[in-house]
């Protein structure tokens, strides 16, 4: 299998060493994820290293992109010049007959059937060519063409992917705002890559996260990854997975059969045994005495492990032991937990996506994080020597995005 880099380590390292050469892509943005820069920080790399390729901008002024490549300093229109690449506008005449600087302009870009034309005129004009084309398709206003048949705009798409293949790779962005959930699950089963792109509530404020949700290579990464945009575009952070290779100092294979980690014997479930486990308990005794159990059980065990984690890493305050242990849960596969504290009235606030427990009670619509509740308070009650208390205020069993944990000391 042939990978090609983005131009982009961290990126390629998520993806498992570059995409798949001729790769079609589909990226799924949120308002606010600046996910749109992804694919032209990946395009510039590309011009720059013999590809060429054009940018079909359904969805935004073309003055915005244009401002885009000169924020991120990509040579674009350098490479524009040299005719290594070109923009279409797709976006001027969706309200109308206006007037545009473009060289490149569709007149009728609601007609899903002049689209399509336009697209296959394009297409036949670079197959064929002998070298490689990189494009990026910013699709999501394709959904407001007269008559909006669904059916036939993913048919559109769908042709225009196998095209495209044909001479090379290509991004297509979508707004998921637009979208309903049949397009967005029909979408992600015609590309080979799907990337999304979200926004999520951190800090009192907002971090933005990107996924790979989708790929033909074993070895990606489906973790939520947060990142920030820098001069020179998205930089994902892969703290850690680059982490894990510290965990594994910690994990041993004393004999045959015996896995250890932090000096305590672990056994590796698959996690629906502990959700069937869950709902065994909660059957056997009903929903609010079963979460006492849980709760109780998870605080127990939450204390031994904590123990040994104080032991090894010696966290001097909450505010050191919050960043590591959340970090450590994330690493043993508890899904990716982001923690922060409130030093001037003690209180943690921690959540937790891709919860394996709650994620097996989806739909259930009452909180089930009981066992991460428990090890929260134990953790707490360990490093304090104060009692406190934890509730889950969201949880993904109830339909929330994610789990989220509030802990505060219990006033003596």
């Amino acid at each position: 299998m042939e990978l090609i880099s983005t131009g982009i380590p961290a990126f390629d390292f998520l993806i498992g060493g570059g995409f798949e050469k001729n790769a079609q892509i589909l990226l799924l943005t949120e308002t606010g994820s600046m996910g749109e820069i992804l694919p032209l920080q990946i395009m510039d790399s590309k011009l720059k290293n013999g590809n060429h390729g054009f940018i079909l901008d359904l969805d935004l002024p073309t003055t915005r992109i244009r401002e885009w490549l000169k924020q991120f300093n990509f040579k674009f229109e350098e490479y524009e010049k040299e005719k290594k690449c070109f923009l279409i506008d797709g976006f001027t005449n969706l309200y109308g007959k206006f007037p545009s600087d473009e060289k490149f302009i569709i007149d009728n870009p609601r007609d899903v059937i002049h689209l399509n034309a336009y697209l296959y005129e394009i297409i036949q004009s670079i197959k064929g060519l002998d070298y490689g084309f990189f494009n990026v398709c910013y699709m999501s206003n394709i959904m407001l063409s007269k008559g909006q048949d669904i059916d036939k705009i993913v048919n559109v798409i769908y042709q225009s992917k196998i095209l495209l293949s044909e001479c090379g790779s290509s991004i297509f962005v979508f707004n998921k705002n637009i979208l309903d959930e049949k397009s967005i699950s029909t979408l992600k089963h015609i590309f080979d890559y799907v990337i999304e792109f979200r926004v999520s509530e951190y800090e009192k404020g907002y971090k933005r996260f990107l996924k790979i949700s989708k790929s033909p290579t074993l070895d990606y990464i489906d973790d939520l990854i947060p990142f920030e945009l820098g001069k020179a575009g998205i930089i994902p952070s892969t703290e850690i997975m680059e982490e894990f290779n510290r965990l594994k100092q910690h994990l041993k294979m004393p004999e045959r059969g015996v896995i250890e980690l932090l000096g305590k014997r672990i056994v590796i479930n698959e996690t629906n045994f502990d959700g069937q486990f869950f709902k065994s308990v909660i059957e056997r005794y009903g929903y609010e005495k079963a979460g006492k159990i849980i709760y109780s059980q998870g605080k127990a065990r939450g204390r031994a492990v904590v123990e040994e984690f104080m032991r090894q890493f010696k966290p001097a305050s909450l505010s050191e032991a919050v960043p590591i242990y959340t970090r450590f849960n994330t690493l043993r596969g508890y899904g990716q937990f982001i923690g922060e504290l409130d030093e001037e009235n003690n209180i943690i606030r921690i959540k937790q996506f891709n919860p394996p427990i709650c994620s097996y009670f989806k739909n259930f619509k009452r909180p089930t994080g009981f066992g991460i509740s428990g090890a929260i308070t134990g953790l707490y009650e360990t490093l304090t020597g104060q009692k406190c208390v934890t509730e889950e205020v969201k949880c993904v069993a109830k339909g929330d995005e994610y789990c989220e944990y509030i802990t505060k000391p219990i006033d003596k």
